[in-house]
């Protein structure tokens, strides 16, 4: 990689980090000139700690300047610190303080000069949720698991994530704390005192997240979400685990949302006999997992209707999670990618140079992804126990190969999904390589009045499922001339894009195109060995 570009992936860390990335209570500055030299001037480096929403001094907030060896100081009363003797050139500064977190996008570059060496570090007070659960007659309820989701864009795409989790106390009360802004959904997991259960439900009486009220929260605030959990009869559930190893894992009761609900239960793990008290009437799944202990994993699933009755005898079908080989075809050293075509045997050299991830297709609650990896004995390259599912391919190449197909069986992976049963072998995944690859320039301009230095190019397919691409660039200053680092090649497919340039892509939701319909962008078609270039204005994102 030349030296440009891991100069820019350091950057990406300062410039595209959106708060909810930088969970950890920490603010980092880092400068874009060259190191200190421990041999040329010193200087002072003085600043202050303040807390974004009231830009009130946050006292004794730990405050770290890494050079070859870290230094430390505290932020007083007036959230002040101050270190001596700092070396010219590029520093790194840190501040942190519990019940804090970082809004990164508040702080910029910081180098160590002659002047005035003095900087501002923003920490932002978390969010908070609190509330009480009771039952139909207004009782608390003790010990009911609180799970707090958050709505939040993964590649590109939006999903709900757990943020945190409490239970409530003897007065039924739960606090859950150092919550980011952003959309939440809160889920309590019910009780039982049989013969009677307290349904779980969504905030404030949702049977599902679909259907829950969203809570926006915004930072230091505090919101309050009480609950009152439905009071009915319970029934009992019996079943068996079979057709895996010996039951070795963990087993849950779920909604259609992945909530977990509350039961009581017996298991009797050498027979797989497992008995549920206190389950509430209506349409739930009943999950399990074990393994074998020598890395293969299994899963059951398996749909449970109870309708103001018992339910007795019920079959908990174990499945083998799914290992699917990958056969990696890379160019024939002539440059002939088709070597099927042209009588050349195919050679499998593995996985350098591409990164390979199988991402769900499912809206549920965190979605599988699962990583190319090498596996067996002699090390093969495969996806290992792919839960049943639908799920798109993502491919990445790096060096002078890119893709040119995928496929499994008769699927063409570049245009639909892959269906993985419970009962099936999957067949390989071929993954075809060319080296006659087009070359894309880009060059991304910015205002004067704007001081980012880097910005985030997003290249979106025009056809298929392939995933949109996301690269750091450097910004070019319209003021100045032009220089060539500020042009950005890149290898891709051939095909047809949508290149946009962003100032960071944290919180846009990329896959969607609706979301993007309105933004800047140039279109190009790329034939195979192909030089093309696009030359774009810097898009001002849009609120959300």
């Amino acid at each position: 990689m030349p030296k440009l570009a891991g100069f820019v992936l350091s950057l990406l860390v300062v410039f595209s980090m959106h708060p909810r990335m930088a969970f950890g209570q920490q603010v980092t500055i880092v400068g874009n000139s060259v190191s200190p030299d421990a041999n040329g001037p010193h200087h002072p480096v003085t600043g202050i700690v303040v807390n974004s929403v009231t830009s009130e001094p946050i006292q004794r907030a730990l405050v770290q300047l890494f050079l070859q060896h870290p230094m430390s100081a505290l932020s007083g009363a007036d959230g002040r610190f101050q270190f001596s003797n700092v070396p010219e050139g590029m520093v790194t500064l840190q501040a942190q303080r519990p019940g804090f977190y970082v809004d990164a996008r508040a702080n910029r570059p910081f180098t160590v000069g002659s002047g005035p060496n003095d900087v501002k570090l923003v920490l932002s007070p978390g969010a908070r949720i609190t509330g009480a659960i009771k039952d139909s007659d207004g009782e608390p309820i003790e010990n009911v698991a609180i799970q707090v989701m958050m709505e939040q864009i993964v590649q590109g795409r939006k999903q709900w994530q757990v943020q945190g989790g409490s239970q409530s106390e003897e007065d039924g009360s739960y606090q859950i704390d150092v919550l980011m802004p952003g959309r939440y959904a809160i889920f309590a997991g019910g009780s039982s005192d049989p013969p009677e259960v307290n349904v779980a439900a969504y905030y404030p009486e949702a049977p599902d997240l679909e259907s829950a009220q969203a809570i926006d929260l915004q930072a230091g605030q505090e919101y309050r979400a009480d609950f009152r959990l439905r009071t009915e009869r319970g029934f009992r559930v019996t079943g068996q685990f079979v057709g895996g190893p010996s039951f070795s894992g963990g087993f849950s009761l779920e909604n259609s949302s992945g909530g977990t609900i509350a039961t009581r239960s017996n298991m009797d793990g050498s027979h797989g006999l497992l008995t549920l008290d206190c389950v509430p009437s209506g349409s739930w799944i009943l999950v399990g997992n074990s393994n074998d202990n020598q890395g293969h994993q299994y899963e059951a699933r398996q749909e449970i209707s109870v309708n103001h009755a018992d339910v007795d005898g019920v079959k908990i079908v174990f499945h083998a999670n799914t290992s699917i080989p990958v056969v990696i075809n890379h160019a024939a050293a002539d440059g002939n990618s088709n070597e099927a075509a042209s009588g050349v045997v195919s050679r499998n050299r593995g996985i350098p140079g591409l990164n390979a991830t199988l991402i769900s297709t499912s809206v549920s609650i965190q979605n599988a992804q699962y990583w190319l990896q090498q596996q067996g004995d002699p090390p093969t390259p495969r996806f290992q126990n792919v839960r049943p599912g639908q799920y798109r391919l993502d491919v990445q190449t790096f060096g002078a190969e890119c893709l040119e197909s995928a496929w499994s069986g008769g699927v063409d992976l570049l245009r639909d999904t892959l269906t993985v049963g419970s009962d099936a072998a999957a067949p390989p995944i071929t993954i075809n390589l060319r080296a006659d690859c087009p070359t894309l320039t880009a060059t991304v301009r910015a205002s004067g009045e704007n001081q980012q230095q880097t910005a985030i190019l997003l290249i979106v397919p025009s056809s298929g499922i392939a995933e949109p691409r996301t690269m750091g660039v450097p910004i070019q200053r319209q003021q100045a001339a032009a220089p060539a680092m500020n042009s950005f090649n890149m290898t891709l497919p051939p095909g047809s894009y949508h290149v946009y340039a962003f100032p960071n892509v944290d919180g846009l939701e990329y896959a969607n195109p609706e979301v993007l319909r309105g933004y800047p962008s140039q279109s190009v078609d790329l034939a195979a060995g192909q030089k093309a270039a696009v030359s774009l204005d810097l898009a001002e994102r849009k609120e959300n």
